[in-house]
């Protein structure tokens, strides 16, 4: 019996299909990270605290609802990772917009780092990057509407004429001029059933923005949207407490 050989262009494009069925195939097979030792490696396996938020992310979706989570996080869980995974992906699968801001101009240039990473090292196919003028801090494409751009929470007016489809919010216990940058995030994006709004953040005392969104979204868990997420991922139990003072 003759052997039967597939040809990589059919092999690229069956395993583009099963990555399109499930972002955590997607993530651990081709999504390079830097491990804490400086090594560059895949995003495998996916960590625990990764897996309950995709499965939030993946729900949302499809349900068709808006995907909007607030998460109060320790460190080194890879939640930031995993947004940023998600970012890019969304983006460049449907061409949306997406924000990525934090606390200062570092740590959000050190997430979009992440980003970047996982483009380039990205062995599937994926759009060309834009050959016109960008910025260091921006990922935009030939071919495709897709666009990630960098923000920093100290900027009041972020958001301001953009209309994304995703934003990405870290360290948001830690914003200066939180309030106001909320609402300028928040005016900039939609309602419909395609945009993302995550804020995420280790605790950073009694702040005046990030552990009141907490604080109520922690109440509301036994609400009915809560109560079909735990019926249909049975490990997504109510959360321990995690100690809000934690740096």
């Amino acid at each position: 019996m003759a052997n039967l050989v597939v040809p990589p262009a059919v092999q690229e494009y069956a395993e583009l299909e099963l990555c399109r069925r499930s972002k955590s195939r997607l993530f651990e097979n081709h999504y390079f990270i830097k491990d804490k030792d400086g090594l560059l490696r895949l995003m495998t396996p996916l960590r625990k605290a990764q897996k309950k938020a995709l499965a939030v992310i993946d729900w949302c979706r499809s349900s068709g609802r808006p995907v909007r989570m607030i998460v109060g996080k320790s460190r080194k869980r890879g939640l930031s990772t995993l947004f940023e995974a998600d970012m890019l992906d969304e983006v460049i699968k449907n061409g949306y917009d997406g924000i990525v801001i934090a606390h200062d101009k570092p740590t959000s240039e050190d997430i979009f780092r992440i980003t970047r990473r996982f483009y380039d090292h990205l062995d599937l196919q994926k759009p060309r990057l834009y050959k016109g003028q960008t910025n260091k801090n921006e990922l935009k494409f030939d071919g495709n509407d897709g666009h990630i751009v960098v923000e920093t929470a100290n900027n009041k007016m972020a958001g301001t004429g953009r209309t994304p489809q995703y934003i990405h919010a870290s360290e948001v216990a830690k914003w200066s001029e939180g309030q106001a940058t909320l609402v300028s995030l928040l005016q900039s994006i939609g309602d419909g059933p395609s945009t993302t709004v995550i804020f995420e953040s280790t605790f950073y005392g009694e702040d005046a923005l990030f552990l009141p969104m907490w604080e109520e979204a922690y109440s509301n868990f036994t609400s009915p949207i809560a109560a079909a997420l735990r019926k249909h991922f049975d490990s997504l139990t109510t959360p321990d407490r995690p100690d809000r003072h934690e740096h």
